[in-house]
């Protein structure tokens, strides 16, 4: 197909329904159906990262429901999300650690104000605007941005406060949608681009009953590749899917 340029591919971002036409939805479904067949070996290999999302699951629906996150907290969301890029890592944590704790505190209070504010929309335009007013208010603002956080690790934070509801926007998710039909990509994610994204992947989800975050984790799956997988090609007894080398 015809390559086309980092700038057309943001604005495709900025359109979403240009993607739900049937013949998108058609290759789309081609990726989840080969990314979640990974999903499913990868998560198999790794229990313990079963444990692990688990884990973090409990610790920010606890969180939320505390009314604010701790450094501690949003801190396992930066590792969760930069587990494989280890300078990229260091940067966002060297940057991280000039928050005080008090300011994580007082800061993620006012996100999860901004999110509790979106998620009371019923009108979908609502919905948007209000969650992008939460994801730039401690990615982007001045008032009440966090060091270290982007969009990214925003993204993180509101997967492990719901599943069901959110996923995380990674460049590995972007990569297998590029496969197919989109072959350019910007690396400038901003929070309109998040939430066109997570309105892409709730849409595709329905048509495999997956949640967003089992849809993003398709798509993260197809895009990087998993090569442990691949090469072991390991077995799950209990599903007719897995992995091919």
């Amino acid at each position: 197909m015809e390559e086309i340029t980092p700038e057309e591919f943001e604005k495709l971002l900025e359109e979403p329904e240009d993607w739900l036409s049937d013949y998108n939805l058609k290759l789309i479904k081609e990726i989840i159906g080969e990314g979640f067949r990974l999903e499913i070996c990868f998560n198999n290999y790794d229990y313990p990262l079963k444990r692990l999302i688990g884990s973090l699951e409990r610790e920010f629906s606890e969180g939320r429901r505390r009314g604010y996150f701790t450094k501690k907290e949003v801190f396992h969301a930066i590792r969760w999300k930069t587990w494989t890029q280890h300078q990229r890592k260091r940067d966002i944590i060297s940057k991280f650690d000039t928050n005080t704790p008090h300011e994580v505190i007082e800061k993620t209070r006012k996100f999860l104000d901004f999110l509790a504010d979106a998620e009371r929309q019923t009108n979908t335009q609502e919905f948007r605007t209000s969650l992008r007013d939460a994801i730039n208010s401690i990615s982007t603002s001045h008032k009440y941005k966090l060091s270290g956080v982007g969009i990214g690790i925003t993204s993180t934070i509101l997967r492990f406060i719901d599943p069901s509801k959110y996923g995380i926007i990674d460049i590995n998710a972007l990569r297998s949608l590029r496969k197919f039909k989109f072959k350019g990509i910007s690396r400038n994610i901003s929070a309109t681009t998040y939430v066109n994204y997570l309105e892409l992947i709730t849409e595709f989800g329905k048509e495999f009953d997956l949640s967003p975050s089992e849809t993003d984790m398709a798509l993260y799956m197809h895009g990087k590749k998993c090569k442990r997988c691949m090469e072991d090609g390991c077995r799950n007894s209990k599903s007719k899917y897995y992995c091919k080398s």
